[in-house]
């Protein structure tokens, strides 16, 4: 039971960073210019897990993580502040910015776009343009949240309204997706496919939108499928409980849901797929837990990148990852692994 419970609580760790609210201050203080964190880049040496890659960690602050990376390279994460208010971050190279205080970013797309949300008062959806200005998301009356943004500007995520609603957004015209399920839109792609969960008491189901019709993506025996990625080719990937309480990483593609813990054994998850069809899974055994890539059928185990703990959240098309990586005293830091050669 402690070997499940801390996989969830690391699987479920990609969810929290887009499906959980934050912040405080009021738009006004948020700016492009806002105060930003000192970069600076260090390059892992430890362990066979650098062969393949060159570490940098992103030590923006005592604290952070990466959430999501585009194929430019450019990451978005979150910091903890010196007054201990989370705060989001947009980093490319050697520079970094403040992208909002008191607030959280969910996803970036190809043209630095931005999407996430901020507490002004109540959750506030928000786009954040590559030119540093914001457009606060009309919430249709409800507390919201922007978790998904495609290449061509469109944005999905939450509204609150008594249960959850999933909404699109393009150029500030929101409108409610599959207003009969109480649940919300988690990730999309480039063809405007969404993907929603579905709230089912304590659990969820995952449901595909497309072309104004929905899909239920099926299960693993124990009902519960936590969708977490698209890519343009239609295949999602996510982790799924079975019925003896296992929970296994899937991938769905044309209407097939493949079960994937021949590749991760009985505690996994598939956190990301890029436009290769490239998966980046999570697995949790006796030995411990690990972070690999599934490519055509071939697994490459990337263990903890060099570290005593690492959790990846997310890779591109160049094969780029993203996360957090624990150092020698426990604290966690945002980290970028790039392949070599």
């Amino acid at each position: 039971m402690k070997r499940m419970t801390c996989i969830i609580t690391t699987l479920a760790l990609a969810t929290v960073l887009t499906a959980c609210g934050g912040g405080g201050e009021s738009q006004e203080t948020v700016a492009a210019n806002a105060s930003a964190p000192l970069v600076k880049t260090a390059t892992v040496i430890a362990g066979p897990d650098t062969l393949l890659h060159t570490i940098t960690l992103l030590d923006i602050a005592e604290k952070s993580y990466a959430v999501a990376l585009n194929d430019a390279g450019q990451i978005i994460g979150h910091y903890l502040g010196a007054d201990q208010q989370l705060n989001a971050f947009q980093w490319q190279g050697s520079s970094v910015k403040t992208v909002v205080h008191n607030g959280q970013v969910s996803r970036i797309n190809n043209h630095g776009q931005i999407v996430g949300w901020q507490d002004l008062g109540q959750s506030e959806a928000f786009l954040y343009e590559a030119d540093g200005s914001m457009v606060q998301l009309n919430a249709l009356g409800g507390a919201s949240r922007a978790l998904a943004i495609n290449d061509a500007g469109q944005t999905a995520g939450r509204v609150t309204l008594g249960t959850e609603k999933s909404f699109v957004d393009q150029n500030g015209a929101m409108q409610f997706i599959a207003q009969e399920i109480d649940g919300y839109a988690s990730a999309m792609n480039n063809n405007g496919d969404v993907l929603i969960l579905e709230v089912k008491g304590s659990s969820c189901r995952t449901l595909l939108w497309r072309n104004g019709s929905l899909t239920d993506l099926g299960d693993l025996g124990g009902g519960l499928t936590m969708g977490r990625d698209i890519n343009d080719a239609g295949q999602v990937v996510g982790w799924a409980q079975t019925a003896s309480g296992d929970y296994h990483p899937f991938l769905w593609e044309d209407g097939v849901l493949t079960d994937l813990s021949t590749y991760t054994g009985s505690f996994g998850a598939a956190v990301a797929i890029n436009e290769l069809g490239v998966i980046l899974l999570k697995a949790s055994d006796v030995t411990g837990e690990r972070n690999l890539l599934l490519e055509q059928g071939v697994l490459t185990d990337l263990g903890n990148f060099g570290s005593s703990y690492a959790v990846a959240n997310d890779l591109n098309s160049r094969g780029q990852i993203v996360g957090w990586m624990s150092d020698a005293t426990g604290v966690m830091h945002a980290f970028l692994a790039t392949p070599k050669g």
